[in-house]
């Protein structure tokens, strides 16, 4: 037992972080500010995008995600794109690669532990998305890791 109410204080502190990381992301991007702003408008953006940010290992799907929040897959991705110009899966891998970024400088995580615990089957599902969406191998981040 963690604790009386340990549960609602670690879900206070993961909406508190994700409204943390929008704002900051908000502040280094201004010319997506107005995109961002809208989908935090929108409750059921906002309510896709808490979902992701709490579980991002979670094996999240159109239709699960669509589902989670009461609204057809269709409208979600129609919403998400307008808001955001991205679908929420290309969304939901960037935010593991970048949660999988942030545990190599970190924790100093082999590559398989990264995968793992950001949603991907093996390193190498984690390798090839981690390619897609940044253009290049994880390799060079976890040699920078490993030098800082």
């Amino acid at each position: 037992d963690a604790g009386i109410a340990s549960d609602l204080i670690l879900q206070k502190l993961a909406d508190i972080l994700l409204y943390q990381v929008l704002r900051y992301h908000m502040e280094k991007n201004p010319a997506r500010r107005a995109g961002w702003q809208s989908a935090l408008a929108d409750e059921k953006i906002r309510a896709a995008l808490e979902s992701m940010h709490r579980k991002p290992a979670y094996n999240w799907t159109l239709a699960s995600l669509a589902r989670g929040i009461g609204i057809s897959r269709a409208s979600l991705a129609a919403r998400f794109r307008s808001a955001l110009g991205t679908t929420p899966m290309h969304y939901l891998a960037a935010l593991r690669i970048d949660k999988g970024r942030e545990l190599f400088r970190t924790q100093g995580v082999t590559l398989e532990e990264v995968a793992r615990s950001v949603g991907y089957s093996s390193a190498f599902a984690y390798s090839k998305a981690y390619k897609r969406v940044t253009g290049h191998a994880p390799s060079s981040e976890i040699r920078l890791a490993q030098a800082g």
